[in-house]
């Protein structure tokens, strides 16, 4: 089950509406943010995700009829009022008002993750934004060929990230990422 709240009311997911006229549906003008809870559901990277959210909100000029503060009451009241310690906490800033969503996380026990490649990358990778379609299409894609997931690269082999995740390794002790083109 997933709970949400919707500009600072309890709602019901299944009944929650977006007008079709609204710039989220018709432009995919929207911002989001995914996160999770730990033991005893603590929150210890909520600040910094969002910092990012509404630097991003700054950026690309975008409307959020509450503020950061307020933001974060929401997401906490949701996550102390749901039954699960673990959590998936996902944040959505449209034009419309703020979304906020929290269902049980259930983390993926596995030795190995199969991972095929996709060419493309999302139009504006600095920023989480709804305009998602080619992380999806990677994904899909992917979950269709019996894999889990796909790595964006672009037409040179320059690795981006998953069509669901962000990428990094590590290399003699060093942890590594892109320096661009990816989320901060």
């Amino acid at each position: 089950m997933t709970r949400c709240i919707y500009n600072d009311h309890w709602q019901e997911l299944e009944t929650l509406t977006v007008p079709i006229q609204s710039q989220a549906i018709q432009y995919g003008t929207g911002l989001f943010e995914t996160l999770r809870t730990y033991e005893n559901k603590s929150l210890p990277f909520l600040e910094r995700h969002l910092e990012r959210l509404f630097n991003s909100i700054s950026a690309l000029n975008l409307c959020c009829s509450f503020s950061r503060e307020q933001v974060k009451e929401m997401v906490l009241r949701l996550v102390e009022d749901y039954e699960f310690e673990l959590q998936r906490i996902k944040i959505l800033v449209l034009p419309d008002g703020v979304l906020i969503t929290s269902s049980q996380l259930v983390e993926i026990a596995s030795d190995s993750y199969r991972l095929t490649t996709w060419q493309g990358k999302r139009s504006m990778p600095e920023h989480k934004s709804t305009s998602y379609f080619d992380c999806h299409l990677a994904w899909q894609t992917a979950q269709s060929q019996g894999f889990d997931d796909s790595i964006l690269v672009d037409q040179t082999g320059a690795i981006y990230e998953t069509g669901r995740a962000n990428l990094f390794w590590v290399n003699n002790e060093q942890l590594y990422t892109r320096k661009s083109d990816v989320l901060p």
